[in-house]
């Protein structure tokens, strides 16, 4: 089952949620408020309540079917996006409901709601910086004395540690990604870190996973590396300098 799919899935049962609790219907779901005395929740306007939590499961499964269309269509900066909207919708809409219903939420001061409001702030830019500079192609250099790889996983290549170079005319899911040992492996098709497969050991990757083709990069005392980028000329370029290099 696609991603897509798994989103939608998960979408829809939150988008008729959200309609049956718009109507009035289902508060009792509620967290904090299942647990009111019965004189509390009469304290409590149910109809605004009810459209204030429908409306968030309506928002909710919205963003979460963009959410996978947008990693469906590999539309990388809409998939942050979403994500990003999917967490502070869900963080700012549970502030704003511990304010206006008291003893509602679980928060015990306005101290705590603080401090939870600043940790899941955090939270959505630490999450948005990873998707971010994960997505990200590396920027790859060659200079006189090796290859320079920068961003997340970089790594810089001495030519003395280089054995081999070859252009590979597959891509990295042909060849086999393998289980991922310390990396990164997000919402699209790029592969960056720490990799490894049975018979074949350890490798760092930098790979757009579906393209081709790969540059394979032999070393004699590390991990071999594997690089490939959106544009199948931006490889062919990079690997005409590396070869060019070596050769000299």
């Amino acid at each position: 089952m696609n991603i897509f799919a798994i989103m939608t899935l998960c979408a829809l049962p939150l988008f008729i949620l959200g309609l049956f609790m718009r109507r009035g219907k289902g508060l009792m779901l509620l967290a904090g408020y299942n647990t009111l005395p019965k004189k509390e929740r009469e304290k409590i306007d149910r109809k605004a309540l009810s459209k204030t939590a429908g409306n968030l499961l309506l928002r909710v499964a919205l963003e979460l079917f963009l959410f996978g269309v947008a990693i469906h269509l590999r539309l990388k900066p809409a998939q942050i996006i979403f994500l990003i909207a999917f967490i502070a919708d869900l963080c700012v809409t549970i502030f704003v409901m511990w304010r206006k219903y008291p003893g509602l939420m679980a928060f015990k001061s306005r101290a705590a709601a603080a401090v939870t409001a600043a940790v899941s702030a955090v939270a959505i830019i630490v999450v948005g910086g990873v998707f971010y500079f994960g997505e990200k192609e590396p920027a790859v250099s060659v200079t006189d004395a090796g290859l320079h790889i920068g961003g997340m996983y970089g790594a810089d290549v001495a030519f003395s540690e280089i054995t081999d170079i070859s252009l590979l005319e597959k891509s990295m899911n042909d060849l086999g990604v393998g289980l991922r040992v310390n990396g990164y492996g997000g919402l699209g098709d790029a592969l960056k870190g720490h990799f490894s497969i049975d018979g074949a050991g350890r490798r760092l990757l930098f790979v757009r996973a579906e393209s081709a083709p790969t540059i394979l990069i032999r070393r004699a005392a590390s991990e071999d590396i594997y690089i490939s980028f959106s544009s199948a000329e931006k490889t062919k370029e990079l690997y005409r300098q590396l070869d060019a290099e070596l050769d000299a």
